[in-house]
């Protein structure tokens, strides 16, 4: 009997071993789970905290910014389109009153201005309008341009008033005006002109001007060969 015994306590001891070792190991377990899980242990009063036990929080995440989309303005609505309103234009003015302005004023300049304007009608009135003014005009410079103007004309225009013109203007008047006379003259194809050109230089007063004349007539009626 004393062998079976023996065995019997034997494997008591083995359980009760095992029974123990397995208790300490949940203890153990238990104790580590305590110890992660529990919280930090609060220092007492007076006491200065642990730099090394000190928690540093970590930093905030940053939100993302929400961009709001930049508002479209609408187009306004366009006016409505109107009818074009005609273009009404001032009527030319008359010779008459073309005349009338001619007359009334005193500066040279504008006096001349008008003229030119008269000449842009480039019709037989034009021509019976610009005979007239030079008869009544006295400044030498005026009286010229008057004869220019009247050269701008359509050369077929009221042809006989405008050799008579020219034909005044070689007799007694100052010498720009003989000469702007006669290079008008020069330049018309009538039978009249060749007399005229001989008549001014044979006869007037000016050696000069005879010699013009003298040079328009060969140029125009002898040519050298």
């Amino acid at each position: 009997m004393r062998p079976n015994l023996d065995a019997g306590q034997n494997l008591f001891s083995r359980s009760t071993l095992a029974v123990l070792g397995l208790l300490a190991i949940v203890t153990l377990a238990a104790a580590i789970w305590f110890l992660q899980g529990a919280p930090p242990p609060v220092p007492e009063a007076g006491t200065p905290p642990d730099p090394a036990s000190a928690t540093v929080p970590e930093p905030p995440i940053p939100r993302p910014l929400l961009v709001m989309p930049a508002a479209v303005p609408r187009p306004e609505p366009s006016p409505p389109v109107s009818d074009p309103l005609p273009t009404v234009s001032e009527p030319e003015p008359s010779l008459a009153l073309l005349e009338r302005r001619f007359h009334a004023t005193r500066a040279k300049e504008e006096r001349i201005e008008i003229a030119a304007e008269i000449g842009g009608r480039n019709d037989a009135d034009a021509v019976a309008s610009l005979s007239r003014l030079f008869q009544a005009e006295a400044h030498p410079a005026v009286k010229a341009a008057l004869l220019a103007d009247l050269n701008e004309i359509d050369r077929d225009t009221a042809p006989e008033l405008r050799l008579r013109t020219l034909a005044a203007a070689l007799r007694g008047q100052p010498r720009n005006v003989r000469e702007t006379a006669l290079d008008s003259l020069a330049q018309l194809d009538d039978p009249q002109v060749a007399p005229l050109l001989k008549q001014a230089m044979t006869a007037d007063p000016d050696r000069e001007i005879r010699e013009i004349a003298a040079a328009l007539y060969r140029a125009r009626f002898a040519p050298e060969r």
